[in-house]
């Protein structure tokens, strides 16, 4: 009997061995709703909504609380020829297309669609973005050039404050065709780059580029690189170290696609010595652009918007000195000014080299039909202004 014992209880522990590593049928699915885009443009458009259930259901359009009246701009459709209505049924895991009007109000809006099933309630959110981008109040600010705005450029600027004092951060007119911005514009020295660290790739910082300022559709979204170009910042991050400042360097109206043989290399290199040059003065006055005129080429950001490759990158700078002991500035009023001009290319990385793309502010308004610091005649004079944009001292050199 003992024996018989030892031979069947091998045989069982085998047989519940080989029971348990079977395969068990699917019994039950996740149920829930899958929207890829819950954030839209202002526009009028459509996508696809993912229902996952087990048996019958319902799907609702709903306003966000649940006291709201239920929304008349967006309505849900089962096949291209069906009906739009604002509540369906079915049964099983289904595709329904999702549709909305074009947003024409100064705010977002926003709807819920819910999926009621056996089970369970489940709810998905649609965001839709508002029409009403305005430039922002242009200023008498000496770092800006003449700003002009129409239906595709819109200028924007924003503040900071480094340690208790609050100031003006950078400036931009962004071209909403191009989806990058032609120009930045900021004062720098000493006390406006502030302290902190420089970041390069802080997961948090590049999570979290969409500019709050600008609707999504008008800007590039670069929280991943452009393929084959890098994340070219215009105001650099190191220009603006303290905390929450530099955050907003990241932003993707700051970025251009710039070849990584320029942006990490000659360009770098002018900001290194752009920032030298402004410890020298009370204060130094940056236009950073990207030249796109005649541009044929675009690539995709990771939203899927074509973004114009820019042709060339320029630097307008304007020094001021009150003490007059630096460059041309004794005989300009405390101002001297210098400018730069690279082709999207790559470049000897050195700062002799980078010197040899120097030019008078002049020049570099008659390439790019810019006028640059147009406020300097009401800080100093027409005739001192014209000498300043006119020559380049030999102390930058």
């Amino acid at each position: 009997m003992k024996r018989l014992y030892r031979l069947i209880i091998p045989i069982v522990s085998v047989l519940l061995l080989a029971f348990s590593c079977q395969e068990k049928p699917e019994t039950s699915i996740e149920e829930g709703l899958t929207l890829k885009t819950p954030e839209v443009s202002h526009s009028a458009g459509n996508q696809f909504l993912t229902v996952s259930a087990e048996g019958e259901w319902t799907l609702d359009v709903r306003g966000v609380e649940e006291t709201d009246a239920v929304p008349d701009w967006v309505r849900i459709r089962r096949g291209v020829a069906g009906e739009d209505v604002c509540s369906i049924t079915g049964s099983g895991n289904d595709n329904v297309l999702l549709i909305w009007t074009a947003n024409p109000g100064a705010e977002s809006r926003s709807c819920r669609v819910v999926l009621t099933t056996s089970k369970g309630r489940y709810a998905t959110m649609l965001t839709q973005a508002t029409s009403a981008f305005k430039s922002d109040r242009v200023c008498g600010w000496l770092e800006l050039p003449k700003v002009e705005t129409d239906a595709s450029h819109y200028f924007v600027s924003r503040d900071m404050t480094v340690g208790t004092r609050k100031s003006r951060n950078y400036a931009f007119l962004l071209d909403t065709d191009a989806k990058i911005s032609l120009w930045v514009a900021y004062p720098l020295n000493r006390g406006l780059i502030g302290s902190g660290s420089r970041h390069f790739s802080g997961t948090t910082y590049w999570a979290n580029t969409i500019d709050p300022k600008v609707p999504i559709e008008y800007q590039a979204v670069t929280e991943r690189p452009f393929r084959g170009y890098q994340r070219g910042h215009q105001i650099p991050s190191a220009d603006r170290l303290t905390s929450d400042p530099n955050f907003t360097t990241f932003y993707g109206t700051n970025m251009t696609p710039q070849l990584g043989e320029l942006n990490a290399e000659s360009w770098a290199t002018l900001e290194s010595m752009v920032r030298n040059w402004s410890n020298q003065f009370d204060t130094l006055y940056v236009v950073t652009g990207a030249d796109i005129a005649g541009s044929s080429k675009t690539v995709k950001d990771n939203a899927g918007k074509s973004v114009t490759v820019p042709v060339g990158y320029f630097k307008a700078l304007l020094g001021y000195k009150k003490s007059m002991t630096i460059a041309d500035t004794k005989d300009n009023g405390g101002f001297a000014a210098i400018a730069f001009y690279f082709e999207h290319r790559s470049y000897e990385n050195s700062s002799s080299a980078v010197m040899a793309q120097s030019m008078s502010v002049d020049a570099l308004e008659k390439k790019l039909g810019y006028d640059f610091f147009p406020n300097l005649e009401q800080a100093t004079s027409a005739s001192t202004a014209a000498a300043v944009e006119a020559s380049v001292s030999s102390w930058w050199k």
